[in-house]
């Protein structure tokens, strides 16, 4: 054991000394997370002493002369994290408040069910005691009468509240909050009023025509193709900026090929060489060729809103462009390590963002295990090296070794995500493996003809209609595929990875990478990580359903709504009053959910008109109502606006004001009239989660709330309110 760790310190340093740029950016890196987090005294030891060792691995005796890169690490993060430039939040006299503010739209108005939403750049503030000047970063939700007028640059000001965003996570999705964070805000401003002041001027004018150029082009790419479902998939998958529809997305969830839908370093790389072909073709000479390459890269990562991933792919090509204009060596390692340094030192929140530390662990794995793989391929195909050559033997053996280092690729990105898909997501993608082998002559084929595709629908509109429709066909196997692949028994939710579990098992991955000269310590290595993923799929904890119990401030019912009831569906057990309804919509939003699973219609008159207004702010799958003492023609009307919507309606049949409903997975809600003044009792209980609530409505009462977990109960008394506020019940706890 001692002479392989040996053995290993010397290949690291070996690999630190060829590759300087990697080893900088992990030190910087270490000190980053050092900073930014504040850490128990062990973690931060830990960190301080990785870095020392990487410094020592690196450079030896010397390495104290590179070892202030943890240090620089440690002070920029720790700076970051506080952030003394968005001095608003000193202003604020709570966390949350009721204030006036103005400030310059500094990203494009996006349209989110009945809101508009927008990051604003703060000028100022009035909390009460006038205007202050300040500076900072805000995301900013407006009705859309108020906000449908508002444009990139437009200087505004706003009446409303400073929320905090939602920071837990909910089933299948990372952290809302940690994503607003690494976006340098951190707080959310929910408008009530809002007026515009003055439009986009100078530069701002500039910025906005670029960022609104996306429509035309959207509309050049969907130009000919019928299917609005493609039409968004290819626009979302080209541009980033089309309204995919929430169940389309959650498929490609299920079936692990929703990367496909952000604008990554695959999408880049193929709009690389689509240039680079192009100016091939125009014959232009090798000193312009390559350069020429620069500005068409960093235009269409800065159209396409410059995530993180595209970010990455874009500073590594700059780096291999640069190498091949001065005629050296290629470095794909070196390359990484100083986008990873770029990016961290630009932005070094980016680290609370998932598709950052995605791209980054993807890429590594594969850079890294691509030479053991292709070693591998080698030894499989030996027995071609011996065979007799004939021009169709060439033919198959080139085939072979290209379908083995696809399959490899497939397994070696699949491994390398599979550990953050569980601790982010809380799930895995068997089918993930079979779809990515489809993938790449389906994305091929659409990212190439997208400059084509823009080119015809301006120019030659028939020609563009052609095309269109042949690209609707492609995306329709595209959208089969993930079908096939998103079936029972290909997608499992697993019990979320803690961040230690998630740790050694990519520390067990990079040492199967990396142990060469040991075998026996790789297949120790694999050994974990099998054991890793197979104890998270037996050995499964119900998750207990999340809570939002919202209450109006008219007096009425509140509304009861379900999170990851039946997976991640969103079930709305009583959709209470108006007031109480708009509640939990803004809640949702909040939470990015835009879609609910099933929804109940109650008799009452008042509260069937707070259903309504979810099913008009929200898209609703399932609805079921249940019918009054007597028949109504308002009944009718409402199933029949329902099921003009789509919305899959079933009248509840009962006994003596007793109706019941049943979910496969052993969920159950009961309802029962209590009086003739509309009072109700909810009974719900989820056996596998092990979670159970009881509900009681009172008209001229407080209303009471009781629920159990296995390791917790609780119970709540709702009195009739002057502000809405919005409760949060979640495993047994609450919070408000």
């Amino acid at each position: 054991m001692l002479s392989f760790t040996c053995i290993l310190l010397q290949d690291f340093r070996h690999y630190c000394r060829l590759n300087p740029a990697m080893a900088g950016a992990m030190l910087f890196g270490c000190g980053l997370l050092a900073g930014l987090a504040p850490v128990p005294l062990w973690r931060y030891c830990a960190l301080t002493a990785l870095s020392l060792g990487l410094a020592l691995c690196w450079r030896g005796g010397d390495g104290w002369r590179v070892w202030w890169l943890y240090s620089a690490g440690l002070a920029w993060g720790a700076v970051v994290l506080v952030a003394p430039w968005q001095n608003y939040l000193a202003l604020l006299p709570r966390d949350e408040c009721r204030a006036s503010i103005r400030g310059v739209v500094s990203s494009a108005p996006q349209q989110r069910q009945q809101q508009v939403r927008f990051v604003l750049a703060l000028r100022g503030v009035n909390t009460g005691e006038g205007w202050r000047d300040c500076r900072g970063r805000l995301q900013v939700s407006a009705p859309s009468e108020a906000g449908n007028n508002v444009r990139y640059g437009d200087s505004v000001e706003a009446t409303g509240a400073f929320m905090l965003p939602a920071q837990e996570r909910r089933r299948g999705h990372a952290s809302y909050g940690h994503y607003l964070l690494s976006r340098g805000i951190r707080r959310q401003f929910m408008v009530e009023n809002m007026t515009r002041l003055a439009e986009a001027y100078g530069w701002l004018r500039l910025g906005r025509w670029f960022r609104e150029w996306q429509a035309p082009l959207g509309e050049g790419l969907c130009h000919g193709i019928d299917n609005d479902v493609h039409a968004a998939m290819y626009r979302t998958m080209i541009l980033g900026s089309g309204e995919l529809p929430r169940e389309v997305r959650d498929l490609f969830v299920r079936a692990g090929i929703v990367h496909i839908f952000t604008i990554s370093g695959m999408h880049v790389a193929l709009m690389t060489t689509a240039w680079l072909f192009i100016l091939q073709a125009l014959y232009l000479p090798f000193r312009w060729r390559w350069p020429l390459l620069v500005p068409a890269v960093t235009l269409y990562v800065l159209l396409t809103g410059a995530a993180p991933s595209a970010a990455r792919s874009m500073w590594m090509a700059m780096a291999m462009i640069a190498a091949v204009c001065c005629f050296r060596p290629q470095s794909v390692a070196n390359a990484l390590g100083l986008s990873a340094w770029i990016l961290l030192a630009a932005n070094p929140l980016d680290v609370y963002h998932s598709g950052f530390v995605f791209s980054f662990t993807i890429v590594a794995v594969l850079l890294h295990g691509w030479p053991r793989l292709s070693e591998t391929t080698s030894i499989a195909l030996e027995k071609d090296l011996w065979s007799i050559r004939t021009p169709l033997g060439h033919v198959i053996s080139g085939k072979k070794h290209g379908v083995l280092g696809l399959v490899g690729g497939c397994g070696l990105a699949w491994l390398g995500s599979c550990g953050l898909t569980a601790f982010y997501n809380g799930q895995l993608s068997w089918g993930g493996l079979l779809a990515n082998l489809a993938l790449p002559p389906f994305t091929a084929a659409l990212v190439y003809a997208a400059i084509p595709k823009i080119v015809l629908a301006s120019c030659c509109a028939p020609l563009s209609q052609w095309l269109g429709a042949g690209l609707d066909q492609i995306l329709g196997a595209m959208m089969f595929v993930a079908k096939c692949c998103a079936g029972p028994g290909l997608f499992q939710p697993v019990a979320s990875w803690s961040l230690l579990v998630a740790l050694g098992y990519y520390l067990a991955l990079a040492l199967a990478i990396g142990a060469r000269h040991w075998p026996p310590g790789q297949w120790v290595c694999g050994a974990l990580m099998a054991t890793c993923i197979a104890c998270s799929c037996t050995q499964r904890t119900p998750v207990a359903p999340v809570l939002l119990c919202c209450q109006g401030n008219d007096g009425g019912a509140p509304t009861l709504c379900l999170l990851s009831a039946r997976g991640d569906g969103v079930v709305v057990l009583y959709p209470g009053s108006r007031a109480s309804a708009y509640g939990l919509v803004d809640a949702l939003a909040n939470e990015g959910i835009a879609v609910v699973d099933w929804l109940l219609i109650p008799p009452s008159g008042r509260d069937r008109q707070g259903a309504m207004a979810i099913a008009k702010l929200m898209t609703v799958r399932a609805a079921a109502v249940i019918p009054p003492s007597r028949q109504q023609s308002a009944t009718t009307r409402t199933m029949a606006a329902l099921r003009a919507q789509g919305v899959n309606t079933s009248m509840l049949a009962g006994d003596d004001g007793r109706f019941a409903v049943t979910w496969a997975d052993g969920a159950r809600m009961d309802y029962r009239n209590a009086g003739p003044a509309n009072e109700f009792y909810i009974h719900f209980e989820h056996r596998t989660a092990a979670f159970a609530l009881d509900f009681s409505r009172s008209r001229y009462g407080p209303s009471q709330l009781r629920w159990s977990a296995p390791d917790r109960t609780g119970s709540h008394t709702m009195r009739p309110a002057l502000q809405p506020q919005c409760r949060r019940v979640s495993g047994g706890s609450a919070s408000g």
